[in-house]
């Protein structure tokens, strides 16, 4: 499958990415959840929001780089 002139992702490299994209989407779609139930708040603090979502995603990211580096929860 992996043969050593392909340039494609392995599959462990895919697994992660997926691994990756899903708990990010979960953790957005949880924080939009939260931020829609007053949609006059919404819209006030919309601006205040992207910065919020991209240390969320930022967060995922290193919190799924130890995990897969096999480093164990404190």
């Amino acid at each position: 499958m992996n043969e050593p002139d392909n340039e494609s992702p392995s599959s462990r490299e895919l697994l992660e990415e997926n691994y990756r994209v899903v708990r990010q989407s979960s953790a957005i779609g949880d924080i939009t959840h939260g931020q829609t139930f007053d949609s006059e708040k919404l819209f006030r603090d919309q601006k205040e929001s992207k910065p919020f979502r991209q240390e969320v995603k930022s967060d995922i990211d290193n919190k799924v780089d130890s995990f897969l580096s096999g480093k164990k929860r404190d």
